[in-house]
C-alpha cells in the first residue's frame, strides 16, 4: 500500500554512469537522490569485461542493496532504476533494469500508450511477448536486432519507428552504453561529467549533485548518445519536438533540481506568489501540506505578508507500508501530525500542489479543524487536475479525478474548506517560465502531444490527439 493517498504516484528514476571506476557505487548514490520518483523497486546493473551483473528487487533502495551487493557489481559502467509501476503492475519480474538475457540490460522511464507495432514486430519474428510490459517489449525488440548482428546503437535505432511513446532510456551491453530519448522528451534526462573522463546520465540534476558531478546539458528530444571505447557519439535519430511534462515543475521533480534551465524550487515559489496575487485571503497563517505544498506555501506567505508556519509535520521515515491500518484515515494521521498550538484559533491558508482524487484533502482539513482551526482556505498552485496521464505516471481513470466531474464549488463542499481557489493555467505557465508549446499540459488541458491510441476513447473532453 502506498502511503501517499490520493495523489499521482511518481514516475520512475534512472541513472547511468560510464567511464568511472566502481560505477555501481555512484549509481547507488544517484538513485538515493531519485527515491522520490519511485518507491516500489530498485535495481542496478554493471558491466565488467564480457559480463553483466544485475541486482534488482522490490523495496526501497536501502532494502534492496547492501555493501556486499555493491561490491559484487563491478565495472566502470552501470545503470540503475527506481520504479513505481504504471504498466504491467507491481511484480518482481518487472523490476528494472530489465535483464531477460545476460547480454543486454535496459532501464526505462516513461510509458508506451500504444504497443501494437512492437507486438506485431515480435509476432513476425516468432518471439513470445506474453506477460511482457512495455519496457520488456522494447527490450525484446532491441535484443532481437542484437542477436542478428547489430551493435547496440544500431539495434536501438532500428526500433525507433516501432515506438512512438514516452521513453527516457539507458541500454547497456558489456561493451556499449546507449542513452536515448523519445521525440518529445516528455520525461527529463540530463547529462553531467564525472572527473576527467566519466559521464553520468540521470532523470534529475539532484542525482548529479549527490556524487559531485558537473551538469553539462539535457538530452535532446529524439536524440541518441553512444558511448563506446571511451568515446561519445551523438545522433539525432528522429525530429525533436520538446514537450516536457509540466507536472515535473509543479510536483514531481525535487526542489533542488534544475530542469531546462529553470530551478524547480524557484518555479514553485513563483507559483505560490502568483497564487497569492490572484487570490488574496484574509487569514492568520499560511501552512503547506508537506512536502508537496511546502515551497509554494512559502511563496504565498512571502507575497501575501501572512506569516508562514510549519503547522503539519510529516513523518519522512514511513515510505511504503505493507501493514494496513484499520481505517484509511489512519494513513493520513500516520503521515501527518498537526501542531495544535500553531493551529488552534487560526484562520489558515492551506496550500497543496493538487487535489487529484479528493480522498486525502478532506482528511487533512479535518485534522486542522480537530485541532481548533477557525477557517481553512484551500489554495492550489496549479489548475484543476482533469485528465489522466498515460505517459508514465500512475493516475486514476478520468472518472476517479474529482475535478473532471465536479465544479470548484462542489469540490470545496466535498473537502470541507471555507474556500477553494486554483491558480490559472496562464499563471502556471508564466511561473514555469517556458513557452507553452514546449510543455506537455495534458493533465490540465486534455491535449496529448504523443498519441494515446484507444485510450482516448475513455476520455471526455479530449481536445486533440496529435
Amino acid at each position: 500500500m502506498n502511503i501517499e493517498l490520493g495523489r499521482p504516484k511518481e514516475h520512475c528514476g534512472i541513472v547511468g554512469i560510464y567511464g568511472v571506476e566502481d560505477a555501481a557505487r555512484d549509481v547507488y548514490f544517484g538513485l538515493f537522490a531519485l527515491q522520490h520518483r519511485g518507491q516500489e523497486s530498485a535495481g542496478i546493473s554493471s558491466a565488467y569485461g564480457k559480463y553483466i551483473f544485475t541486482r534488482a528487487d522490490m523495496g526501497l533502495i536501502p532494502a534492496v542493496f547492501d555493501e556486499e551487493d555493491i561490491t559484487k557489481l563491478v565495472g566502470d559502467m552501470a545503470i540503475g532504476h527506481t520504479r513505481y509501476s504504471t504498466y504491467g503492475g507491481s511484480k518482481k519480474e518487472y523490476c528494472q533494469p530489465v535483464s531477460l538475457d545476460k547480454n543486454l540490460v535496459l532501464a526505462h522511464n516513461g510509458n508506451l500508450p500504444i504497443t501494437k507495432p512492437l507486438e506485431d514486430f515480435l509476432d513476425s519474428k516468432g518471439i513470445d511477448w506474453n506477460n511482457c510490459n512495455d519496457t520488456m517489449l522494447m527490450y525484446k525488440a532491441i535484443n532481437y536486432n542484437l542477436k542478428r548482428g547489430s551493435g547496440l546503437s544500431d539495434a536501438v535505432e532500428q526500433i525507433y519507428h516501432l515506438v512512438d511513446g514516452v521513453y527516457a532510456c539507458i541500454a547497456m551491453t558489456a561493451r556499449e552504453f546507449v542513452v536515448f530519448q523519445d521525440r518529445c522528451a516528455i520525461k527529463p534526462l540530463c547529462m553531467g561529467k564525472v572527473g576527467k573522463s566519466g559521464y553520468i546520465f540521470a532523470s534529475e540534476t539532484c542525482a548529479l549533485d549527490t556524487i559531485g558531478a558537473k551538469f553539462t546539458e539535457e538530452i535532446k528530444p529524439g536524440e541518441m548518445l553512444v558511448l563506446k571505447d571511451n568515446k561519445m557519439r551523438r545522433k539525432q535519430v528522429t525530429a525533436g519536438d520538446l514537450k516536457r511534462d509540466s507536472w515535473e515543475f509543479v510536483y514531481f521533480a525535487r526542489p533542488d533540481s534544475v530542469m531546462l534551465g529553470r530551478s524547480i524550487g524557484i518555479v514553485r515559489l513563483t507559483l505560490g506568489k502568483l497564487l497569492a496575487q490572484q487570490y488574496p485571503t484574509d487569514a492568520d497563517i499560511v501552512i503547506g501540506v508537506p512536502n508537496s505544498g511546502t515551497t509554494a506555501s512559502i511563496g504565498y506567505a512571502q507575497e501575501s505578508g501572512i506569516p508562514w508556519q510549519e503547522g503539519l509535520i510529516k513523518n519522512n521515515y514511513i515510505g511504503r507500508t505493507f501493514i494496513q491500518p484499520n481505517k484509511r484515515s489512519e494513513l493520513v494521521r500516520l503521515k501527518l501530525n498537526p501542531i495544535e498550538e500553531i493551529i488552534s484559533g487560526k484562520r489558515i491558508v492551506l496550500v497543496d500542489d493538487s487535489i487529484v482524487r479528493g480522498t486525502t484533502t478532506p482528511k487533512v482539513i479535518n485534522i486542522l479543524r480537530n485541532k481548533g482551526a477557525r477557517e481553512v482556505h484551500m489554495r492550489i498552485p496549479a489548475p484543476p487536475y482533469k485528465w489522466p496521464d498515460y505517459y508514465g505516471t500512475d493516475t486514476p481513470i478520468q472518472e476517479g479525478l474529482i475535478a473532471a466531474k465536479n465544479s470548484e464549488e462542489e469540490i470545496r463542499k466535498f473537502i470541507g474548506a471555507d474556500s477553494l481557489r486554483y491558480l490559472s493555467f496562464e499563471a502556471t505557465i508564466r511561473a514555469i517560465g517556458l513557452p507553452e508549446n514546449q510543455l506537455s499540459t495534458s493533465w490540465f488541458t486534455g491535449v496529448y502531444p504523443i498519441p494515446i491510441g484507444e485510450l482516448a476513447n475513455n476520455i471526455k473532453g479530449l481536445k486533440t490527439n496529435a
